[in-house]
């Protein structure tokens, strides 16, 4: 019969160590600025801790890619949001395992400033029922 405090003895575990610190990794995949600007291929990975800063997240991928953290914003992919707080933990910015990043070339905006895209579509060869000719009268 074992002695002493299974949660103890668990706590000390090799495995519930790995497990814990596991628990503290993201592993993000990004996009490379420079030879896939549209973000198509996220072929860069990225382990790191939850609780590194937004600042510490730019700097490692500057290195991975060449570039200064102020030559390049990091975006959610799909979503389009700047992430801009460079001191938030990751974990405060509502990242989690397996996410992917879309890293763009630019100066990074400052907080409480948006970039706003408008786009006008025109659709061709199809009638708007005010853009329709009204009858002519019959002159006969």
């Amino acid at each position: 019969m074992e002695e002493g405090d299974p949660k103890a003895k668990l706590d000390q575990s090799r495995w519930n160590q790995e497990f814990t610190k596991d628990q503290d990794r993201l592993s993000l995949l990004f996009n490379d600025p420079i030879q896939d600007p549209d973000a198509n291929v996220f072929s860069l990975k990225l382990e790191v801790r939850k609780d590194n800063t937004l600042i510490e997240l730019k700097e490692l991928i500057g290195s991975m890619v060449g570039l200064a953290p102020s030559e390049f914003v990091v975006k959610r992919y799909m979503i389009q949001r700047e992430f801009k707080n460079m001191n938030a933990k990751l974990s405060e910015l509502g990242l989690s395992n397996g996410n992917l990043i879309k890293v763009e070339r630019g100066s990074p905006h400052q907080d409480g400033v948006y970039e706003l895209n408008i786009h006008q579509v025109t659709i061709r060869g199809h009638r708007n029922s005010s853009q329709e000719e009204a009858p002519q009268d019959d002159p006969s």
